[in-house]
C-alpha cells in the first residue's frame, strides 16, 4: 500500500503541471495543449530548422540574419546552433513531425526527466509532495509548456543535472556515475554550452576528500571539456547581434572596449528594473534566495561545532559544499548573465530559469524548508500574472496557422523547391523582410510552408539605441544578396529591393516573392 501511494504521488507530480497548463489555456483559447501550433518568430524557426534537418541533414540552406553564416562550414543553422535540430529532426524521422511536434517532444523530455529525478534521488514522501509543489508553481515551466521554444527541453536537462549533483553531494561516487554524467553533460552542452560549467563542481564533488586543492584541480580537468563544448556550439551557430557582441567589434583599443563593457554592465542593471511582472518576480525570488542562502550559511558556520548536530550524525562539512554549489549556480551564473549575456526584454529570465530550478530542487531534496517554502509562496503570488501572459498565446490555438500552412504549401512548392544537388547552400535559401519574422501579422503559416531543406534567412538594420556606438556593417541590410529567393514587403522593395536584379514570382502578404537573378545557382 505504501509503494502504491508513492507511485500515485509520483504520477501526480508528473501530470499536475500539464493539468494546470490546460486549465490556464481554456479561458483564453478554448483549447488544449494538443491544439497548439507555432506562431511567433522563434517558434517558426525551431520548427522549420527541424524539418530541414529531417529533409536535408546538414545540407540545407542557410538560416541567418543579414547573410552572416556560421564559422563551421558543415552547419547552416541559426543562432541556436545545429545540434538541437539534429535531435528534433532525428526524432521527427522516427515519429513524424506535425506542427505541434516540438511541443510534444519537449513535454516527453520533461516527463522523462522527472521520472529519472524520482528514480535517481528517491525523495521521501514529503520531498515528493514538495517537488510537486515546486514544479506546479514554477512559472517558466508553466509558461513554456505550450510553445515550440527550447525552454522546456532545457528545464528537463536541468532536472537531470540536479539529480546527478545530488548524488555527488550525498554519497561516494565512482566512474560508473561520473563517466555517464560527463557524457550527458557534454552532449547537452552542444545545445546550451553553459551546461559544461557544471563539470567543475561535479568533478570536485567526486573526490572522497574534498579540499581547495582538489577543487582547483577539478577546474583544470574540466577546462578542456568546457572549451570543446563552447567551440562545438558557437562554431555551428550563425552570428546574432547580441549587445555584448557589438562591444568587441571594430579596431578600438582594449581600454575602449573594456569601457564599453562597463557601460554595458551598467545598462544591464538598468534593464533589470524593467520587464513583465513574472520577469521581475523571478529576479526578486532569485535575489531573495541568495540572501537567505547567505544567512543560512552564516548560521551554519557559527553552529558548525554544535554537539546536537554531531550527536545526530549531521555532516559538519557537507552543508558547506551544498552552499558553495548554490552560490556558484545562482551568483556565478547570474553575474555571467549580466556581464556577458543580456537582461534586455527579460533574456535573463530564460537564461536563469534552469539554474533557479536546479537550486530549488536541491533544497527540496535536502529538506531546507526555511529556504524553499518562501520561494513556493512567492511563486503562488505570481500565478495571476502568469494567467495574463497566456493572452498572447491565443494565436497558437486558432486555425490561422494551419489554414495559412495549407494555403501556401502548394503555392510555395511550385516556386521554391529544395535541390539536394545545388552548387551552394545559398541556392536553397530564401531571405525575407523582417516583417515576416518579427511581426505576428506577417503570415507565419507562409514561412512554415516553405519547402523543408530551404533555409529561412531574414534581413534587418539592427539599431542599438542604448549605446552611442556605430552600427557594424554585419548588422546592416547587405547591398547585394547571395540567397536565390527573396520575400520582400513592398516597402522594403521600394527601399532597397528595386536596386537588385530580381524577378517577381508570386504575390505575398504585403509584398512579393522574388527570384534573385544574381545568385550563382546555374
Amino acid at each position: 500500500m505504501r509503494r502504491l501511494l508513492y507511485i500515485t504521488l509520483a504520477i501526480a507530480v508528473l501530470l499536475t503541471p500539464i493539468v494546470i497548463v490546460n486549465f490556464l489555456l481554456l479561458p483564453t483559447t478554448q483549447s488544449t495543449l494538443l491544439n497548439y501550433v507555432p506562431f511567433y518568430n522563434d517558434e517558426l524557426y525551431h520548427w522549420h530548422q527541424s524539418v530541414s534537418f529531417m529533409e536535408a541533414g546538414f545540407n540545407s540552406g542557410y538560416y541567418t540574419l543579414n547573410e552572416n553564416i556560421p564559422l563551421a562550414d558543415y552547419s547552416h543553422f541559426y543562432a541556436w546552433g545545429a545540434w538541437v535540430y539534429a535531435l528534433y529532426g532525428t526524432l521527427g524521422n522516427i515519429f513524424g513531425f506535425p506542427l505541434n511536434s516540438i511541443m510534444v517532444f519537449n513535454l516527453g523530455f520533461y516527463l522523462l526527466a522527472v521520472i529519472l529525478f524520482i528514480l535517481m534521488t528517491r525523495p521521501s514522501f514529503e520531498g515528493l509532495i514538495t517537488t510537486g509543489f515546486v514544479l506546479s508553481t514554477f512559472i517558466p515551466l508553466l509558461l513554456y509548456i505550450p510553445s515550440s521554444m527550447l525552454q522546456v527541453l532545457n528545464i528537463a536537462i536541468a532536472i537531470v543535472i540536479t539529480s546527478v549533483l545530488y548524488l555527488a553531494l550525498t554519497r561516494p561516487i565512482s566512474w560508473r556515475l561520473i563517466l555517464p554524467a560527463t557524457i550527458f553533460i557534454m552532449a547537452v552542452s552542444f545545445i546550451r554550452p553553459t551546461y559544461a560549467l557544471y563539470l567543475p563542481p561535479l568533478f570536485a564533488l567526486a573526490y572522497k576528500k574534498r579540499t581547495v586543492k582538489s577543487t582547483i584541480l577539478s577546474g583544470f580537468f574540466a577546462l578542456p571539456l568546457v572549451l570543446i563544448a563552447a567551440v562545438g556550439f558557437y562554431m555551428s551557430a550563425a552570428p546574432f547581434p547580441h549587445f555584448r557582441t557589438l562591444l568587441f567589434l571594430g579596431n578600438d583599443p582594449l581600454t575602449v572596449k573594456l569601457a564599453n563593457l562597463g557601460a554595458y554592465v551598467q545598462q544591464s542593471f538598468i534593464w533589470m528594473t524593467q520587464g513583465a511582472s513574472i520577469v521581475i518576480g523571478q529576479r526578486i525570488m532569485i535575489l531573495t534566495l541568495i540572501i537567505l542562502l547567505i544567512i543560512w550559511g552564516i548560521y551554519r558556520w557559527r553552529t558548525r561545532h554544535s554537539e546536537h548536530r554531531i550527536k545526530n550524525g549531521d555532516d559538519d562539512t557537507q552543508w558547506g559544499w551544498e552552499l558553495a554549489l548554490h552560490l556558484y549556480n545562482l551568483v556565478g551564473f547570474y553575474t555571467a548573465t549580466i556581464v556577458f549575456h543580456e537582461t534586455l526584454a527579460g533574456h535573463d529570465y530564460r537564461a536563469m530559469a534552469y539554474h533557479f530550478l536546479l537550486s530549488l530542487l536541491l533544497l527540496v531534496l535536502f529538506q531546507r524548508r526555511a529556504l524553499y517554502v518562501p520561494m513556493i509562496a512567492m511563486a503562488f503570488f505570481l500565478l495571476p500574472a502568469l494567467a495574463e501572459e497566456y493572452n498572447y498565446k491565443q494565436p497558437n490555438f486558432t486555425d490561422i496557422v494551419p489554414r495559412q500552412f495549407a494555403d501556401w504549401r502548394s503555392l510555395m512548392g511550385d516556386d521554391i523547391q529544395y535541390d539536394p544537388d545545388a552548387p551552394s547552400p545559398w541556392c536553397n535559401t530564401v531571405t525575407t523582410s523582417a516583417f515576416y519574422v518579427l511581426d505576428a501579422a506577417g503570415n507565419p503559416g507562409m514561412l512554415l510552408a516553405i519547402d523543408p531543406g530551404i533555409g529561412l534567412s531574414w534581413t534587418f538594420d539592427w539599431v542599438f539605441t542604448d549605446f552611442d556606438l556605430p552600427i557594424p556593417s554585419e548588422y546592416k541590410i547587405p547591398e547585394t544578396f547571395q540567397s536565390r529567393y527573396l520575400i520582400l514587403t513592398d516597402e522594403d522593395y521600394n527601399r532597397f529591393g528595386q536596386f537588385l536584379n530580381l524577378q517577381r514570382l508570386e504575390r505575398a502578404p504585403e509584398g512579393s516573392l522574388y527570384l534573385n537573378l544574381d545568385a550563382e545557382c546555374e
